[in-house]
């Protein structure tokens, strides 16, 4: 047996175990637990949402579940409760949690099981153009339905279907979220992530320690960020990155203080240190920076097929849609045609010197975009406001007392 197959098979053994101790356990509404990034990281909605309660609300008790010691040392350190998801303090704070918060994957919290007195709440992580969990069309990477199975009981122990909120940020992604996780429960809040554009003034200090490793202060450059979405979950072709062998463009980029940040979906780790800087290009894959904040101290974003540019919109800078690819035949279905410039906030661009010429124009002369972007912005955000956070705890909240059964210990 290969040492994943066998690392799996006792997390299974532990969860068959938790489901007999959570027989005499009793939740509790006001503790609640969050996970990300399939157990491993401290990242996105969960995140974000996690922060907000920790700061904002003194009858929540908010845990941060993961399976990172790295996780656990830096949020104990800043004052957060964070427990190892197969601990002993960690599987009691879960059977005792009157609510589940993930965002990744339903991995994010093993053994956290949904039930009359404790609701499973999915933030997700964007709003989706491509066609994402029932909905999706692809190729089918489960290889043991049996052993899949098992896992789901004992060690997923929820199905997506057990979501009593999944947040939106308009009604035009309702359907489509509805039909990929066949609930109902799906609610125009925002998303917890955004919040981060509003209210956090100082997130070019979150780089000072980039700054330091390259000698570099991004603070003082004018920043494009690339952030393309995967192939075939980091198994189809890299993100072709732009004028990597455009000497030309790099000596413009260079002369005009701009720096072009390229930054892979996670999925893509494997290709992290295969791609070598150049003085105004750079692969920050390996960095380990959020990439709200990225956002946020970019001047012009370039993705394709991304979540990020529905995020990117209430910034109101330039966004250039690169679609470099057919991305129904390379990939996946879409919800939408978002190459069509009726749901395109920004130009639609086929190739890199199509791309070059219209970022050149951007940095010379400004943004020429502005004004199609706003009806974009009321199409994809109902609220522009930075109060996603508090929408959803609200949201939560009312769903809680509805069930009197919840207990108060």
């Amino acid at each position: 047996m290969s040492f994943n197959k066998l690392k799996k098979s006792s997390i299974i053994l532990l969860g068959l175990a938790v489901k007999i101790i959570a027989l005499v356990v009793r939740p509790n509404k006001d503790y609640w637990v969050f996970g990300a990034g399939k157990g491993e990281d401290f990242i996105d909605n969960s995140k974000f949402l996690f922060l907000h309660v920790a700061h904002h609300n003194r009858k929540i008790h908010p845990i941060w579940i993961t399976t990172n010691k790295r996780v656990i040392s830096q949020l104990r350190t800043e004052g957060y409760e964070c427990y190892h998801n197969y601990s002993a303090k960690g599987i009691f704070s879960i059977l005792k949690a009157g609510v589940g918060i993930l965002c990744t994957n339903r991995s994010d919290i093993h053994f956290f099981q949904p039930s009359k007195d404790k609701i499973l709440v999915n933030l997700f992580h964007g709003m989706p153009i491509k066609k994402i969990i029932y909905d999706f069309e692809g190729h089918n990477l489960k290889r043991n339905p049996f052993y899949d199975k098992i896992w789901n009981v004992f060690a997923a122990t929820s199905k997506w279907e057990d979501s009593r909120l999944i947040p939106s940020t308009a009604e035009f992604f309702n359907e489509s979220l509805s039909t990929a996780f066949k609930t109902e429960n799906v609610y125009v809040t925002g998303l917890p992530r955004n919040d981060i554009f509003f209210y956090d003034t100082h997130v070019k200090e979150k780089f000072k320690g980039i700054d330091n490793h390259k000698k570099w202060k991004l603070s003082d450059k004018r920043i494009v960020s690339y952030l393309p979405t995967h192939r075939k979950f980091g198994k189809g072709k890299i993100n072709p990155i732009p004028f990597i062998d455009d000497q030309e463009m790099q000596d413009f980029l260079s002369n005009a203080n701009t720096i072009l940040l390229y930054k892979a979906h996670y999925n893509y780790a494997i290709h992290k240190d295969r791609i070598p800087d150049e003085k105004s290009v750079m692969n920050i894959s390996h960095w380990d920076i959020d990439t709200q904040y990225l956002l946020k101290i970019s001047d012009v974003l370039i993705t394709d097929y991304s979540s990020c540019l529905f995020d990117f919109l209430l910034l109101d800078r330039p966004i250039l849609l690169y679609f470099y690819d057919n991305y129904a035949i390379e990939d996946n279905h879409l919800y939408f045609d978002i190459e069509d410039p009726h749901y395109a906030p920004g130009p639609i661009i086929r190739n890199q010197k199509e791309l070059k010429r219209i970022l050149v124009g951007v940095i010379e002369t400004g943004d020429p975009f502005r004004q199609k972007r706003q009806k974009f912005v009321q199409k994809y955000h109902k609220f522009r406001d930075g109060k996603s956070s508090l929408r959803i705890v609200e949201s939560i909240n009312n769903i809680l007392s509805d069930r009197g059964d919840l207990s108060d210990v």
